[in-house]
């Protein structure tokens, strides 16, 4: 097994005095990686729900019997 590089826990929460330094690195990254992953769902579900209100908006409607759309033109 190998041997451990810290004497304790506290040791190694501390990294020889940078342990701020580098624990607020990690979790930047996780910040970062969580908002790579999370963001992309968020802006999908958004552009979903504007294609569904525009293509509900120029849905064809029925169309009206009537002489313009019979293509009978009157003199």
């Amino acid at each position: 097994m190998p041997e451990m590089q810290f004497a304790s826990f506290a040791e190694f929460l501390s990294m020889g005095g940078y342990g701020f330094y580098v624990w607020l690195a990690y979790a930047a990254f996780m910040v970062f990686l969580v908002a790579n992953v999370v963001q992309p769902m968020l802006r999908r579900r958004q552009v979903e729900k504007i294609a569904r209100r525009y293509a509900q908006f120029n849905e064809p409607s029925a169309p009206e019997t009537g002489a313009e759309d019979s293509g009978v033109v009157e003199s």
